[in-house]
């Protein structure tokens, strides 16, 4: 169904491995997690939890930009509405639910994670509590976009997408945290 020079098809593909690698840091911080390390303090293992939430944001809040000249996960659904719909009605996936958490990240995005709004600069952490994105609401958002993305893909292209970093697991963060201790290192 693509041909060479398919927008369509990039924009279904570049959508994807956004919503992949924000996946994959979900699972790296999850493993840094279950570790049990108090990240107290500054160290190698506390930059890198943030660095992998602040980019597991900028992935996802890229994905579900609403702005109609993006190429982003709307303007997929606007191609394969008919079927999108059908999966979330099997899933119980409500297009309101989708739209609100697109809109929770907009707030976020505009005023704390891509841009320093002027009324929010000194409390940055209110951006978050008015946006009341709760963490379950995100990782199931971001897991049914990423069902949704890969059926799109196997209907656009008729393959399914190779993406084989989606066996890790995020369990040898758990190992590099244990090794750090027994050396003596943190």
């Amino acid at each position: 169904m693509s041909s060479q020079n398919d927008k369509l098809g990039d924009m279904i593909k570049r959508n994807i491995k956004e919503i992949g690698f924000a996946i994959l840091q979900r699972k790296t911080m999850s493993g840094l997690e279950s570790a049990n390390f108090a990240h107290e303090g500054l160290d190698f293992f506390r930059i890198t939890h943030i660095s992998l939430f602040n980019d597991m944001m900028a992935h996802i809040i890229k994905v579900m930009d609403t702005n109609k000249q993006s190429a982003t996960f709307w303007a997929i659904y606007d191609q394969y509405k008919a079927d999108i719909d059908s999966l979330w009605k099997q899933r119980g996936v409500y297009f309101i639910d989708i739209k609100l958490v697109a809109s929770k990240l907009k707030l976020i995005r505009d005023k704390t994670h891509f841009h320093i709004d002027e009324k929010a600069v000194s409390k940055p952490k209110e951006v978050w509590t008015t946006a009341d994105l709760t963490w379950a609401q995100l990782t199931a958002t971001l897991d049914i976009i990423w069902e949704t993305l890969l059926y799109v893909h196997y209907i656009h292209f008729g393959e399914e997408f190779n993406f084989s970093a989606s066996k890790y697991t995020g369990e040898d963060a758990k190992k590099i945290i244990h090794a750090a201790q027994a050396a003596g290192i943190i």
